[in-house]
C-alpha cells in the first residue's frame, strides 16, 4: 500500500496493495470482514462490514454499504451503493444505488439516478442535463428495472416497478 491517511480501519479489514485511501473509514468485523484490494483509489469514503473494494477501483465521497462488491477498474463519485450491489468495470456519478443495485460492463454510466435491485444492461446511459441547462435533472428507476444493451434515458424521468427499457 502506497498511501494510507486519515482512516479508521476496522479490527478484520483487509487491506493489500491499493494505491490510497485517505479520510475514510472501513468498517469491519469477525463475522464480516472487509477487503481493500490492489490498486484501489479511495478518498473520502466509507466501506461497510463485508464488503470488497478490489481491482483498481476509484472512489470518491463514496458510501459502500454492507456486502457490496466494488472492483475491475469501476470509477464512483458522490455516490452511496447499499446492501448487496455490485459494480465493476463502468462508472457512477451522483447515484443513489438501493439493494441489489447491479452493473457489471465497461461501458456503462449511471448518473443522477435513483436505483433500487436494478440491473444496468452494457451500454447503458442517461443524461442529466439538456443543452445549456446544465446538469440540473434527475431520474428514478423504481424497484426491479432492467435496462436493455445501449439503452439511453434522458432524465427527468420516472420509471414504474419492474419494467424494462
Amino acid at each position: 500500500t502506497t498511501e494510507i491517511i486519515d482512516v479508521n480501519i476496522g479490527p478484520y479489514a483487509t487491506i493489500n496493495g491499493t494505491s490510497s485511501l485517505v479520510n475514510g473509514t472501513i468498517l469491519s468485523s469477525k463475522d464480516a470482514p472487509t477487503t481493500i484490494g490492489a490498486k484501489v483509489v479511495a478518498k473520502d469514503f466509507i466501506a461497510a462490514e463485508s464488503s470488497s473494494i478490489t481491482d483498481a477501483a476509484i472512489l470518491s465521497k463514496v458510501f459502500v454499504g454492507q456486502g457490496c462488491q466494488v472492483g475491475r477498474q469501476f470509477s464512483a463519485e458522490n455516490s452511496l451503493f447499499f446492501a448487496n450491489c455490485e459494480a465493476f468495470q463502468g462508472e457512477a456519478c451522483s447515484v443513489f444505488a438501493g439493494p441489489y443495485t447491479v452493473t457489471h460492463h465497461k461501458s456503462t454510466l449511471l448518473i443522477a439516478g435513483l436505483f433500487s435491485f436494478y440491473n444496468a444492461g452494457s451500454g447503458t446511459n442517461q443524461s442529466n442535463h439538456m443543452y445549456k441547462l446544465g446538469p440540473v435533472h434527475e431520474g428514478k428507476l423504481q424497484r426491479g428495472v432492467k435496462t436493455g444493451s445501449f439503452s439511453y434515458v434522458m432524465w427527468p424521468c420516472r420509471v414504474g416497478p419492474f419494467s424494462v427499457i
